[in-house]
């Protein structure tokens, strides 16, 4: 379809809004992800810290679908947020996993569920925040973005159109929209 790239919608998009909601203009944060995140980040003000060696740190965001998840650089995630559990742990993408050439392969969203649980175990609460679907701040920077078009755009004119019963469906019904299931591509959860 032709449609422009300022039209198009990622898991990360709400992240300029997430970090002005937190307050993290020129902060440092740590960050793991498919490509060095510097420049992207750079754009909001944040410096990149990507050996946690920063005394002050403002949060830790994990990028998605990156082959490099070894353990020493979970351990590194898990160590620090140990040592900082207060840090917002921000996972633009929730999803558990993604296909790649064939197979199934674990996204940022499984890895902080595994490091929630591995802090519980310490005793230690931290509380993930996940910008994509089924999450309200997609749909919300989806719904802004709609309503940018169309002044007179309302949610229950909004539809999604989507896959996944989870992630697609279930986030446009709490968000008001109406949603239409394809039956292909991912398996039902």
């Amino acid at each position: 379809l032709p449609v422009p790239a300022s039209r198009l919608i990622g898991a990360a998009d709400p992240l300029g809004e997430m970090l002005a909601g937190l307050q993290l203009r020129s902060a440092t944060v740590y960050s793991l992800g498919v490509e060095p995140p510097g420049d992207y980040l750079r754009q909001f003000g944040l410096e990149v810290d990507v050996a946690a060696a920063a005394q002050e740190l403002g949060a830790i965001i994990l990028f998605d679908d990156d082959f490099g998840w070894t353990l020493p650089r979970i351990a590194e995630v898990y160590n620090l947020l140990r040592k900082c559990p207060e840090l917002p742990l921000i996972v633009p993408n929730p999803d558990q996993v993604f296909p790649h050439e064939g197979e199934l392969m674990p996204t940022s969203g499984s890895i902080a569920r595994w490091l929630q649980g591995l802090c519980r175990l310490h005793d230690l609460h931290i509380d993930p925040i996940y910008l994509g679907k089924p999450y309200p701040p997609m749909y919300r920077r989806a719904e802004a973005l709609l309503k940018g078009m169309d002044g007179s755009l309302k949610a229950g004119q909004i539809a999604m159109i989507g896959d996944s019963l989870f992630s697609d469906m279930a986030g446009a019904q709490r968000a008001g929209w109406l949603t239409g299931w394809m039956q292909t591509g991912m398996p039902v959860e």
